[in-house]
């Protein structure tokens, strides 16, 4: 009977902890697929960052060579605060990624727990098992001594 008992609560609880894993299973691929979508965005507007840089700088050349001095200084300008911008955008990056990082490290230890608890419980069902094959034995024991 207490076996049953034990069985029965060993198997709620593993049922439990399964539902639990596909909460968060589910909730993980939806954070995967918005943050495949902002990263997808990012890279595309990096790109046309990159290819509207290297037309600025081409014209930056040109005029140079061209000794046009008015428009060497305004795309000077102009090249110089679209760095100034990238600077600011990858500080952000660096930012995000450090909260990312954090969170990430904050997930795993919250999994390491999970799997260090399932695997007390496991223990606790299996020396519950164990203690009443234990008694059991006892039990037999006990009565072939009384019978001899």
């Amino acid at each position: 009977m207490k076996n049953s008992i034990i069985i029965l609560c060993s198997m709620l609880l593993m049922s439990s902890t399964v539902h639990a894993q596909r909460v968060r299973n589910t909730a993980e691929a939806s954070q995967n697929q918005q943050a495949m979508a902002t990263n997808e965005a990012q890279l595309e507007r990096d790109q046309q960052e990159l290819q509207a840089y290297k037309s600025r700088l081409a014209e930056f050349e040109m005029a140079f060579a061209n000794k046009n001095a008015p428009k060497v200084v305004k795309m000077k300008a102009e090249l110089v605060s679209m760095m100034q911008r990238e600077i600011e955008q990858s500080e952000q990056k660096i930012a995000q990624d450090q909260r990312e990082v954090a969170q990430s490290k904050s997930e795993s230890a919250g999994s390491n727990r999970e799997v260090r608890q399932s695997r007390r419980d496991v223990r606790t069902v299996d020396n519950d098992l164990k203690d009443g094959r234990d008694l059991r034995d006892d039990r037999v024991i006990k009565e072939m001594i009384s019978g001899i």
